[in-house]
């Protein structure tokens, strides 16, 4: 029982040491973070009125929030405890997948169909066999998985073209067991992907969404082919709001108190904005964009009230919201090296640019994420566009980075009581202009 006591009381000292090591590292690391300025393309007065808000983090515990305002030094405040920064999951949305276009690779022979099994039969034990195969053949219709928070399979009408081929590779085993896989033989085939809106709840839960079916006729389809609901308790879809036929959806997405849907669309080059009413789909409002009809729109990036909508001839097209959720047309840059709009490898610019707009004045920020340098991933990448398009542009070494050494990279160090430097989970810089 004696020894229960001592190991008791060593690990309660040892708890206490943590504490007192992760107050002393807060207390003296915490309260210095600061960055050091290095202007790429205008001059410092050009970032005045500019506030950003970082967030750093060891483990889920020490935690840093700075303010920090170029040429205007930085504010910390550093504590020790759990933090609200942790990662949530979005709001479920509608995926959509078929057999013939998209599915997984190396599925079980438990899985096949008919026109599956009828390679499957051709197959010899331990071989590969491969085949090319007409699906209107076996098939009138594409299959369709869509899935809101369950599975549900349909044969929306889609018709297969007489044209339509895919490759069935089968990989036979010992008995009659198997494996194989399905894709289009054409690479420029469509997917059959869904674009989709956030959830909205209440008794009928529901969420919209669109099927990029690019050339594939979806005249068929419930509003032919334009947005459609799906209600979560049974999978249910019906026609929302139509769109000509062959509209493509690029994004869709709801206000934050989900009155309004925004459906960002193009057709025949044109393309376009439209604002409708969650509560019974009218048109509140409609503008048409002033991006080049031959390129194409990237995924949106939205921080608060700021909407930004890249397009690959380069372009930046920026809105803002007001308080009764319509969009206003503000401006449209030239984003040519930009190095706040060049996305890191495998980073999702969605997820880390921040954005805000006033008086003519754009300002975009994120940090930087250098895969082959772990000490600049706290750094700040900083743009300003004035009202006549011009770009300011600084890089802001973070003072905390340089703690983080090669052997303590994130990417491959871990312990209990020494977790490196990380941004945090959600958010982890914000920018706006402040007085």
């Amino acid at each position: 029982m004696r020894r229960w006591r001592i190991l008791t009381l060593l690990l309660a000292a040892l708890g206490v040491c943590g504490l007192l090591a992760a107050g002393l590292f807060v207390s003296a690391v915490g309260r210095d973070v600061k960055y050091d300025e290095m202007i790429l393309q205008g001059e410092a007065a050009d970032f005045s009125g500019v506030a950003l808000h970082t967030k750093i983090r060891m483990g889920n515990e020490l935690l840093w929030q700075t303010e920090y305002r170029p040429s205007g030094g930085a504010r910390t405040t550093a504590r020790y405890g759990v933090s609200d920064w942790a990662y949530t999951d979005p709001p479920p949305s509608v995926r959509a997948s078929s057999f013939l276009t998209n599915a997984p690779a190396h599925r079980n022979g438990s899985e096949a169909d008919a026109m599956v099994e009828a390679v499957a039969l051709r197959t010899p034990e331990n071989e590969t066999r491969e085949e090319v195969v007409r699906a209107a053949d076996w098939y009138e219709s594409f299959p369709l998985q869509l899935d809101l928070e369950s599975v549900f399979n349909y044969e929306l009408k889609i018709p297969v073209p007489e044209n339509f081929f895919v490759r069935v590779t089968v990989s036979r085993e010992v008995g009659t067991g198997f494996s194989f896989t399905v894709t289009p033989e054409d690479s420029t085939s469509p997917t059959l992907s869904a674009v989709s809106a956030g959830l909205v709840r209440g008794e009928d839960a529901h969420c919209w969404f669109a099927l990029d079916a690019g050339h594939l006729d979806t005249s068929l389809l419930p509003g032919g082919g334009g947005i459609m609901q799906m209600d979560t308790a049974d999978g249910a879809v019906k026609a929302a709001y139509p769109l000509p036929v062959g509209a493509r959806v690029v994004d869709l997405w709801l206000s934050e108190d989900e009155s309004t849907l925004y459906v960002l669309h193009s057709l025949d080059g044109v393309h376009a904005l439209t604002a409708l009413g969650t509560k019974d789909m009218a048109v509140r409002q409609e503008i048409s964009l002033p991006i080049a009809s031959e390129a194409a729109l990237g995924p949106t990036i939205r921080d608060d009230e700021v909407v930004l909508l890249p397009a690959t001839d380069g372009t930046l097209t920026v809105l803002t919201a007001g308080d009764d959720d319509l969009l206003t047309l503000r401006t449209q840059v030239n984003l040519a090296g930009d190095p706040v709009m060049e996305a890191p490898e495998q980073e999702d610019l969605r997820e880390l640019v921040s954005a805000d707009w006033a008086d003519g004045r754009l300002v975009l920020a994120r940090q930087q994420y250098i895969e082959e340098d772990i000490t600049q991933d706290l750094d700040l990448l900083l743009s300003i566009y004035d009202e006549n398009g011009s770009r300011s542009t600084m890089v802001s070494r973070c003072s905390v980075g340089r703690e983080i050494t090669p052997e303590r990279d994130k990417r491959t160090f871990y312990t209990v009581w020494d977790f490196p430097l990380r941004p945090g989970w959600v958010r982890p810089v914000t920018v706006q202009f402040a007085p």
